[in-house]
């Protein structure tokens, strides 16, 4: 069996293309166009990644965390109401 035999639901045809993926679009528009773009979309960013930003998540996961920034702790939950 091909993909080209393959019927998908009709409700398929209702769900909207993602803003990422419509950003990546205009954006390989405006690239055929000769604009210089830096295209935030889908994948990777076109641009090599800031070497402090590196060396920063580098440092992070040598001290036991991970790649991700530090977050702040969440707020306590408020105190249940009488008889609830």
């Amino acid at each position: 069996m091909s993909i080209d035999t393959i019927r998908l639901a009709d409700r398929m045809q209702r769900i909207a293309l993602s803003p990422t993926m419509k950003g990546t679009i205009e954006a390989e528009k405006l690239r055929r166009q000769g604009v210089d773009v830096v295209d935030l979309g889908a994948g990777e960013p076109d641009f090599q990644t800031p070497l402090r930003s590196m060396a920063d998540s580098l440092r992070r996961l040598g001290n036991g965390g991970n790649a991700e920034p530090p977050q702040a702790a969440p707020k306590p939950a408020p105190p249940a109401e009488p008889g609830a």
